[in-house]
């Protein structure tokens, strides 16, 4: 099995051009915190359930 890439949180968001506003509610919700290392595919994954996540916090299994 080959193993993942572990990639800092930070430099993701500067690939990826994660506005602010939705990487600091990404660590939020997740319990990240700075220089968190997670995969590309995790990182995405966050990225989505946040983005979907209804307003006002309805799901609280982001």
């Amino acid at each position: 099995m080959a193993s993942e890439k572990y990639i800092k949180i930070e430099e993701l968001k500067v690939i990826k051009n994660t506005p602010d506003a939705v990487f600091e509610g990404m660590k939020a919700v997740s319990g990240w915190r700075s220089g968190k290392m997670v995969t590309e595919q995790e990182y995405d994954a966050t990225e989505q359930k946040f983005l979907n996540a209804p307003i006002g916090g309805g799901d609280k299994n982001v």
